[in-house]
């Protein structure tokens, strides 16, 4: 979920760091990270269970045809109060 006042609906110019959201057949849809320069690190688009960067035309292109439906900062507001084995 999206705080009120963050998400950019449908603004097709988002910032590199930028959380990109689609409509998918999954309820849940689709999230990617926006990297720039038309680009963007996702899941499973070129093969299941792999994180790839790919050109954000294959999101909405291709065999995958997800619909944008904008963007959003990234914010992890309680990221902090988590345990984390990183480090």
């Amino acid at each position: 979920m999206i705080a009120s006042g963050l998400a950019h609906h449908g603004d097709p110019r988002p910032p590199a760091g930028a959380l990109l959201f689609y409509a998918s057949d999954d309820a849940a849809g689709h999230v990617a990270l926006h990297l720039g320069n038309g680009q963007a690190a996702t899941n499973d688009i070129a093969e299941p269970g792999r994180i790839s960067i790919v050109p954000l035309s294959d999101l909405t292109a291709g065999r995958w045809r997800l619909t944008y439906r904008g963007w959003a900062p990234p914010e992890f507001p309680h990221a902090s109060e988590g345990t984390s084995n990183v480090g």
